[in-house]
């Protein structure tokens, strides 16, 4: 199950915010030097911790600058489908029962057309391996056994967000670091300038993530309660 951390964090302990309460531990000196990696390069906010697809490859210079306006216009327009998606779920518990009952029906199919296109585009399209990942509002870090990149390289990461998009984000980056924790080894990316509105979507989706994950915890815990 994938959590959230509140990155700006004191130097000596770590701050769970879970099911919206504060779970203070105190931290090692790897668990102290990995909160000052996430804070330096995913940015502060709320991280949250997956496992997802990703696949990182590295971009030339040239074609980084030709594409980066191109890969912006496409990553914000799948953040607001990702948004527009969320929301309309919820719009459909707000109204009457016999226009609710239609709307979910016309909202299964959409989801069932969604899972269909999705599926036809990505077998054309290599989505990489599962890794676990934190996600920020200004890069992201992921586990790798091995790495070709450099710091300092620039890359292209795909990442596929959510199965309901029927593409990955293309995210253009640059190696912020690559170092050994206790987890094995890490790569920390930072994002390229895509501008304040994909950085808004983008810390959006992050929170609203969040905000399903402390749900799913409160009533798990109730159900464990009855």
């Amino acid at each position: 199950m994938s959590s959230c951390i509140l990155s700006s964090t004191p130097r000596l302990k770590r701050i769970y915010l879970i099911a919206g309460l504060i779970i203070v531990s105190p931290g090692s000196r790897n668990s102290v030097e990995m909160n000052r990696t996430m804070q330096k390069y995913l940015g502060d906010g709320l991280v949250y911790e997956a496992q997802l697809p990703l696949l990182c490859e590295a971009a030339p210079e040239q074609e980084m600058t030709l594409r980066l306006q191109g890969a912006s216009d496409r990553n914000q327009r799948l953040l607001q489908c990702l948004i527009a998606l969320d929301e309309r779920g919820k719009e459909s518990l707000d109204e009457d029962d016999e226009r609710s009952a239609e709307l979910m029906r016309l909202e299964a199919k959409v989801d069932m057309l969604l899972e269909l296109v999705s599926g036809l585009v990505q077998q054309n399209e290599s989505m990489g391996e599962s890794v676990n990942l934190k996600l920020g509002a200004e890069g992201v870090g992921w586990e790798a056994s091995e790495s070709p990149f450099s710091v300092g390289q620039q890359v292209w990461i795909y990442l596929h967000l959510d199965r309901r998009l029927p593409q990955a984000l293309k995210l253009p980056a640059i190696i912020s670091e690559i170092s050994q924790q206790e987890d094995g080894r890490w790569l920390y990316a930072s994002f390229l300038d895509q501008g304040e509105r994909f950085s808004d979507l983008l810390q959006k989706v992050i929170f609203r993530h969040h905000r399903r994950q402390v749900a799913l915890l409160r009533a798990g815990q109730k159900h464990e309660e009855e």
